[in-house]
């Protein structure tokens, strides 16, 4: 015999949850992704943000910073 799982969403009791929802969602609200790097830097927490990134990336050894070959030219990114 098989044993069925029921598909229905369990109950939540809407008024415990809805001042933490409506807390969170204004928190997320008033946030705004930067367009530009000069946005970005003047935020302390993109700044953060992009601190935490470069050390992870740099923890796990993704590049390594070597001298521009003469002639060369350096290729951006976005």
């Amino acid at each position: 015999m098989r044993i069925r799982k029921s598909t229905k969403l369990p109950d939540f009791a809407y008024s415990y949850y809805s001042s933490l929802f409506i807390s969170f969602l204004a928190s997320i609200h008033c946030l705004s992704e930067p367009f530009s790097y000069k946005k970005a830097i003047i935020d302390p927490l993109w700044q953060q943000a992009m601190d935490e990134e470069l050390s992870a990336l740099y923890k796990i050894n993704t590049w390594n910073l070597v001298p521009l070959p003469t002639g060369k030219s350096v290729v951006g990114c976005h």
